[in-house]
């Protein structure tokens, strides 16, 4: 329930100029009390929200962007959810992907420690295995992209990748042809077409 105030409260400051606490906390439906706390999580998290003594309300700092990375609040949210909830949220992997494509153009350092930091906090209360079966496409890539990544190559290298799917799609055929370079046995399981898209 927390994580879904949180979005909800960083919508409401993003669409507006300024929102009083007390319009926060009614239309969110907490106490001021618990509202403050959402304000100092986020702000924890490099989330800039500061108030406004003039217009009496909070603002979202330049769009509550992170300046190396180019994230919304929103997505870096996400980076600092529970793992459950980002499991099981239904915009989770359309997300993931997203801040997976602005942190391969922006500081790959700081990106890499970042995604290495989120699937490590993921993985740590549910199976490789379930991370893997939803977003299989982007940790493919992001291997790949990262090679030093000893989180997801020594997974990669040391297992049998077994995905069960009726449609299994590879989005570019040159993600397979680099994972058979890399001598990793991909096991399809029930797979009833195999389609490569260039």
């Amino acid at each position: 329930m927390g994580i879904e105030k949180m979005f909800q409260l960083l919508m409401m400051l993003e669409n507006r100029p300024y929102v009083s606490l007390q319009d926060l906390s009614r239309e969110c439906d907490i106490s001021k009390r618990q509202l403050y706390r959402y304000l100092n999580i986020l702000s924890s998290h490099n989330i800039s929200i500061y108030y406004d003594k003039n217009y009496r309300g909070y603002k979202l700092r330049a769009g509550g962007t992170l300046s190396f990375t180019k994230l919304t609040a929103i997505e870096e949210v996400y980076l600092t959810a529970p793992t459950v909830f980002f499991m099981l949220h239904q915009e989770g992997e359309t997300v993931f992907k997203e801040i997976f494509m602005k942190m391969k153009t922006n500081l790959k350092k700081e990106s890499k420690t970042i995604l290495e930091n989120l699937i490590d906090r993921i993985t740590s209360s549910v199976s490789f295995e379930e991370f893997y079966k939803k977003l299989h496409y982007v940790i493919l890539e992001y291997a790949i992209e990262f090679k030093t990544s000893l989180l997801i190559w020594n997974y990669l290298e040391s297992n049998v990748i077994k995905v069960n799917s009726p449609n299994l799609v590879f989005e570019n055929i040159w993600l397979l042809q680099d994972l058979e370079n890399k001598n990793i046995n991909i096991e399809l399981q029930d797979v009833k077409k195999i389609d490569f898209i260039v």
